[in-house]
């Protein structure tokens, strides 16, 4: 059956200045394509807490190529959305353009610019692959990413038994109204952020079919499984909320934790949990924090010099990630 699909405000575009560092990781080797990192997340709508598939694309300014158009300079881009079921049946398509508008011709180039992309799909519980397209208008150059991604199955019986909680995103740049209220964020994609970074939050949605009392209790645990944050606070008395959790940034010392949430109304409770991860800006002190930094750079550094260095020394392990 062909899923429907809903865009909430179509697609909503956030230019962050300090997410670069996780695209910066992917885009080596591949200068001149769209390259862009991506995310399935689990949604709710406002309205009737209906479970949805959200779509998410960030891609750099660096990336794209701009057009002068008097004064200011302009990107096009052509984004494809591709759902297949666990039958590798196609159930969904979208095609959407948008455009990228850069005030200066420093601003073209920059890496610390990045535009978030998403969109709302309506699909039934199952596993999905996902197929995502970034065509660049202007360069005529295209980049692919598939993500793999299981949608749940949250159906409960009665129409009074729905209680539904969407998956964790965390973010660490936003914009807020005058009151201090957050208005839009720009989501980290996969949930690692720099050691310095000063501020962080939790972001999720909840739903239910009755305002009786609820609770939200929510636990950050490091790679131990030792609590190092916890808190719990009562909801509001409506049914869809969104919750802005901000995380103390100074009890968060080590670069692995996982933040466990659980949604309690009475009888009934529902649960997620995420990971957080941390990587340093500057070179660890300890043997063991070297040792699994080098790990890390997995994901932006050859194999074989990863291999090689597992086995060195540590001043000869510090020589190398100083020289990464």
């Amino acid at each position: 059956m062909k899923a429907r699909i809903i865009l909430l405000g179509a697609i909503v575009l956030f230019t962050s200045t300090m997410l670069y560092s996780q695209l910066q990781q992917r885009a080596r080797d591949v200068v001149g394509l769209p390259v862009f990192v991506a995310k399935v997340a689990y949604t709710l709508t406002p309205e009737s807490g209906e479970p949805l598939a959200r779509v998410y694309m960030q891609i750099q300014n660096d990336q794209l190529t701009f057009l002068k158009n008097e004064d200011e300079f302009d990107a096009e881009l052509q984004l494809e959305v591709y759902f297949r079921n666990q039958d590798d049946e196609f159930v969904f398509n979208r095609t959407i353009t948008r455009k990228v508008i850069a005030k200066d011709y420093n601003t073209t180039n920059s890496k610390k610019h990045i535009n978030t992309f998403y969109t709302d799909v309506d699909i039934r519980p199952g596993s999905y692959m996902v197929t995502l397209t970034v065509t660049d208008l202007n360069s005529a150059k295209q980049f692919t990413r598939k993500v793999n991604y299981e949608m749940p199955n949250l159906t409960m019986e009665g129409s009074n038994s729905r209680l539904l909680l969407s998956d964790i995103l965390f973010f660490s740049e936003f914009r807020t109204d005058s009151s201090g209220r957050i208005i839009a964020f720009s989501p980290t994609l996969n949930n690692a952020f720099s050691s310095n970074s000063q501020t962080l939050y939790a972001y999720f949605s909840t739903y239910r079919s009755d305002t009786t009392d609820a609770e939200v209790r929510y636990v950050v645990r490091d790679r131990y499984n030792l609590p190092v944050l916890q808190n719990s606070y009562p909801m509001e008395n409506r049914r869809y909320l969104e919750h802005f959790v901000k995380l103390n940034r100074y009890s968060l010392g080590e670069n692995q934790y996982q933040m466990d949430l659980e949604i309690a109304a009475g009888e009934k409770s529902i649960l997620a949990s995420a990971p957080l991860r941390f990587f340093w800006r500057f070179v660890p002190d300890s043997r063991e924090d070297l040792n699994l930094a080098i790990e890390q750079l997995r994901y932006i550094a050859n194999m074989d010099s990863i291999k090689k260095y597992r086995k060195a020394g540590y001043d000869d392990k510090r020589g190398f990630f100083e020289r990464f």
